[in-house]
């Protein structure tokens, strides 16, 4: 019983420190193209203290293959990415929307996200902002 335990908390060790290719490995092609992002860096003001301010990403598929998002690493806890996984078709437009959750105090706040793909030549794409809290 107890050997059985301790296999079940090496294998669940193995399964979390494999992140990114576990991600990937859920998706069986991998595609070589370009994602390319209209405004990766944002950045916005705002005085609604302990709310949520959205941003949007435009993310463009150019390339002539099926693109796909399959998760995000975010730097900050105060970040969520909606609306993953997200496929985007040839050379077409998607609008991707992270959400950032601000703090009480005034300041400043900062994160990087880490787009997870699907492509080859692209595997992560990243993005960034900043706000300035009144």
């Amino acid at each position: 019983m107890m050997a059985k335990r301790i296999l079940v908390g090496v294998l669940a060790i193995v399964a979390v420190g494999s992140g990114v290719e576990a991600i990937r490995s859920q998706f069986d092609s991998s595609t070589s193209g370009e994602i390319v992002v209209t405004e990766a860096a944002k950045s916005f003001d705002t005085d609604l203290k302990g709310s949520e301010y959205a941003l949007t990403y435009n993310l463009r598929n150019a390339s002539e293959s099926l693109l796909r998002i399959v998760g995000a690493r975010v730097t900050c806890g105060c970040t969520q990415v909606r609306g993953l996984p997200l496929e985007i078709r040839s050379n077409e437009s998607v609008e991707l929307e992270v959400v950032v959750g601000v703090p009480e105090k005034p300041g400043v706040v900062e994160g990087k996200i880490l787009l997870l793909t699907t492509c080859t030549r692209q595997p992560m794409v990243q993005l960034r902002f900043r706000g300035v809290v009144q």
